[in-house]
């Protein structure tokens, strides 16, 4: 489990800086992929390594989408809504991660080990899904001209 919380949080130091050089929607790419990388090696096996490894790659995945939404989250408000957006924000992710926490025995219980890890794969897929639809939302806008009053 250090490992696991290693890698929440420990990326964080550099994360800001990622996002500034590649951008928001890369980083939250790459953290889909490393969730999706998450979910391959825990399905490959069940030793010490692959537990270490999906929990490494859970870990900075979970950071890089934590810091990069986070970020993407301070573009759209004002700056005297931002309290309470963060504090909305904070509140919804808590909340989700507390009821995924009281979840998980019963979900590993119910689903097993294999199809839990392949739960994952909808989700991960509708954030990098929601991703691109962000990327392509905001080329088309930036592609436009900005309509102003016509030509004399």
């Amino acid at each position: 489990m250090q490992w696991h919380v290693l890698g929440m949080f420990a990326p964080s130091f550099v994360t800001g800086s990622l996002i500034v050089r590649f951008g928001v929607p890369r980083i939250l790419l790459i953290g889909t992929l490393l969730l999706t990388g998450t979910v391959l090696v825990a399905n490959l096996g069940t030793s010490l390594a692959h537990f270490w490894a999906a929990l490494v790659l859970l870990g900075v995945g979970w950071n890089f989408l934590f810091v990069g939404g986070s970020a993407l989250l301070s573009t759209v408000h004002s700056e005297a809504e931002r309290g309470k957006v963060q504090g909305v924000n904070d509140l919804i992710i808590f909340t989700l991660v507390a009821i995924g926490s009281l979840m998980a025995g019963q979900l590993l219980h119910h689903l097993g080990w294999e199809a839990l890890n392949l739960a994952m794969l909808p989700l991960i897929l509708l954030v990098a899904l929601a991703t691109l639809w962000f990327v392509l939302k905001t080329k088309s806008q930036l592609a436009s001209p900005v309509s102003g009053p016509p030509e004399p």
